[in-house]
């Protein structure tokens, strides 16, 4: 008998639904999937909804969770999720930069350049993601 591995991490949220790592763990498993399997990320974003109830100051789950959103459109809650992951971590740069892409998508490109602006203040300038930020301002601005 095979057992899938979805089915091991379900099991492991119904046996501690209040570890916030189980419920990222599926929902990780299910946005993998979303090209995949229909109404993956509808279960995707519930899981990561949950994770987040659990450990409301990783911006780690906010980060996946506006992945989510961002990817299907949905800019509006895309930024909801990007602006509370930078209030419980001011200077991650990942999440400031998805936050401007997520901005930019609902055409805010004053605030999209403000966030990518800010990326630039946080990377090191000799890093090659300096770079690629550098490289997304200029074009941000040039629109």
């Amino acid at each position: 008998m095979r057992i899938s591995s979805r089915c091991l991490i379900k099991t492991t949220v119904v046996l501690n639904p209040l570890r916030a790592a189980n419920w990222e763990l599926l929902g990780t498993t299910y946005s993998t999937n979303i090209p995949l399997a229909q109404g993956a990320d509808a279960f995707a974003v519930q899981s990561l909804r949950q994770a987040v109830v659990l450990d409301p100051i990783n911006p780690a789950l906010r980060i996946a969770l506006g992945g989510i959103y961002y990817g299907q459109g949905d800019f509006e809650n895309a930024v909801r999720v990007y602006e509370l992951a930078v209030t419980t971590k001011p200077d991650l740069t990942n999440t400031h930069y998805n936050l401007a892409f997520a901005y930019g998508g609902k055409k805010d490109y004053d605030n999209t350049v403000q966030q990518m602006t800010l990326v630039l203040s946080l990377v090191d300038r000799t890093s090659p993601d300096y770079e690629v930020a550098k490289k997304a301002l200029t074009e941000l601005q040039n629109k």
